[in-house]
């Protein structure tokens, strides 16, 4: 069996070391202590130099999206520059004269209608109504009236006129016009009789249709009235 004693030059550095002089094992234990402090000094330097080299990386918060990547190169705000070779559009400037638009033309003025033509007279005169005669009255329609038992205006009694196709009373200050006595006969119509004095003015109607009127001029007795008559032409 081999002693565990064996040859001093075998079992690596440590049997190694031990064969070495005690100023050989002085001078290679300071060297590995040396070394070692070394060591350690650096570890503990690139660790201290790594814990304060500052982070590049920004942490997003979950469930926000990440800003897009900044541009390295500024964005060009420099005016663009116009070349003094270039003509600038020109702008014509309003015309200042100071003549005047016409102005629109007027509308036309309505046309005033004509009024309607006024009636010719057919006659004007003076009769007179005898109630003592066989003729009481006057036939009007008649150019000039001619004389008739009753006639379109006649006497019926004392200060009483009567005119069977139509009679009404005036009560104008001056006599009436043919359209006046046309609206009168038209309001009061079926009136044929009329108790009259002198200055009395009334309307009637002929036969055939023609409007005429009549002023009291006297009234001599009970059989006789005497009046100015007008009669106008068919319109």
């Amino acid at each position: 069996m081999a002693s565990s004693t064996g040859d001093p030059r075998s079992g690596g550095p440590v049997a190694w070391f031990r064969r070495q002089e005690p100023a050989i094992k002085a001078a290679v234990i300071a060297m590995i202590g040396t070394l070692g402090a070394s060591v350690i000094a650096a570890t503990v330097a690139l660790t201290i130099a790594l814990l304060n080299r500052p982070s590049t990386v920004t942490a997003t918060p979950e469930g926000e999206a990440k800003p897009p990547p900044v541009s390295s190169s500024a964005p060009d705000t420099t005016p663009p520059t116009h070349s003094s070779s270039t003509p600038r559009p020109t702008t014509p400037e309003p015309s200042r004269s100071h003549t005047q638009s016409p102005p629109p033309n007027p509308l036309p003025s309505p046309t005033p209608t004509s009024a309607a033509p006024r009636p010719r007279s057919r006659w004007q005169g003076t009769l007179t109504l005898d109630g003592t005669a066989g003729v009481r009255g006057w036939f009007l329609d008649a150019k000039p009236p001619s004389p008739a038992p009753a006639g379109d205006v006649e006497i019926r009694g004392s200060g009483e006129i009567y005119a069977p196709f139509g009679l009404t009373a005036w009560d104008g200050a001056a006599p009436p016009e043919a359209q006046q006595c046309l609206a009168a006969l038209n309001t009061h119509l079926g009136q044929h009789q009329l108790d009259v004095q002198p200055g009395d003015m009334a309307c009637f109607t002929t036969e055939y249709g023609r409007v005429g009127n009549l002023k009291v001029i006297s009234i001599p007795d009970a059989d006789h009235i005497t009046i100015e008559a007008t009669v106008w032409e068919k319109q």
